[in-house]
C-alpha cells in the first residue's frame, strides 16, 4: 500500500484564513496597548494616527459583527489606505527594536486587514495574495521586542504561507514553533502532518496522526483520505493493533 490518495488539504486549505474581519487581525495588533514599549514621540505620534484608521474602520464592521461584506468591503479599503502615510512614518522614523516592532506589526496588520478586506468571498485567493506578508512576518518573528505572547499566531501564519507556496519545509518548523508557544489553531496539526506527508515522510507523519484524525472526526471535518493511507500502512507496518480501525474509519468515509 502507498499514500498515493487525494490531496490531502487541498479541499481545508481555504479553512486557513478566516474571512471575518476581526479575526484577521493579529492578537498582538488588538493588544498592542498592553506591550510596554519605549518609543521615541516622532514613532508614538505615528502609531496614534495609523489608529485612527484602525478605528475608523472598526465602526464600519462593526454593524456586520466585524465582517467585511459588499456594501463595507471599498469603505474598509479606503479607510485603511489612510494608515500608509502614518505607518511610513513610523518605519523611517524607527531605529531601536521597540519602535522597529511597533512600525512591523502595523504594517502588517494595515496588510493583513486590507487583504481580507479584498477578498472577503474568496478564501482561495485570499489565501494565495497572503504569501506577500512572508516578509513582514519573518521580521516581527525575528524581533526580539515582539511579545511572547503573539508568536504563536505569526509562526502560524508564517507557516501557513510557506504550506500555501509548497515550502513544506519550511512550514513544519513553523507550525512547530507555533505549536510550542501555544496556538490553538484548529487547522494546526492537520497543516503540520499534510506537510510531512507532502515531503514524504510517512512516518513522521504516523507520529501525529492518530489524535489529528480524532480530533477532526470530532468536530465533524472530513478527514484527508491520504491521512488514512499514510495511518493504515504505518500502522500494518508495526503490526499495530489500529490497523483494523484505520481501515473501518477508510471505508466509512470514502466507501469508494
Amino acid at each position: 500500500m502507498s499514500p498515493t490518495a487525494k490531496p490531502a488539504l487541498l479541499a481545508l486549505l481555504s479553512l486557513g484564513t478566516t474571512l471575518s474581519f476581526v479575526a484577521t487581525v493579529p492578537v498582538s495588533a488588538q493588544k498592542s496597548g498592553e506591550v510596554k514599549l519605549t518609543v521615541s514621540e516622532g514613532v508614538r505620534k505615528a502609531q496614534a494616527d495609523a489608529q485612527k484608521a484602525f478605528d475608523k474602520v472598526d465602526k464600519l464592521v462593526k454593524p456586520t459583527n466585524g465582517s467585511v461584506t459588499a456594501a463595507n468591503s471599498a469603505q474598509v479599503v479606503a479607510a485603511l489606505a489612510e494608515a500608509d502615510g502614518p505607518i511610513a512614518a513610523a518605519e523611517a522614523a524607527a531605529r531601536t527594536n521597540d519602535e522597529l516592532y511597533v512600525a512591523q506589526e502595523l504594517r502588517y496588520r494595515k496588510e493583513s486587514m486590507s487583504n481580507a478586506a479584498r477578498y472577503y468571498n474568496n478564501g482561495q485567493a485570499a489565501n494565495q495574495e497572503s504569501v506577500r506578508f512572508a516578509p513582514y512576518l519573518d521580521k516581527l518573528l525575528a524581533n526580539p521586542s515582539t511579545p511572547a505572547s503573539s508568536i504563536a499566531d505569526y509562526a502560524y501564519e508564517r507557516g501557513h504561507i510557506a504550506y500555501i507556496a509548497q515550502r513544506y519545509q519550511d512550514a513544519i518548523p513553523l507550525f512547530q514553533r507555533a505549536k510550542a508557544a501555544g496556538s490553538t489553531k484548529p487547522l494546526l496539526d492537520a497543516f503540520l502532518v499534510d506537510s510531512k506527508i507532502k515531503l514524504k515522510d510517512y512516518a513522521g507523519a504516523a507520529v501525529d496522526i492518530e489524535p489529528v484524525i480524532a480530533k477532526m472526526k470530532a468536530s465533524g471535518q472530513t478527514v484527508p483520505e491520504s491521512f488514512y493511507a499514510v495511518a493504515l500502512e504505518q500502522a500494518y507496518r508495526s503490526k499495530s493493533p489500529l490497523t483494523i480501525a484505520y481501515e473501518l474509519r477508510w471505508y466509512a468515509d470514502y466507501p469508494s
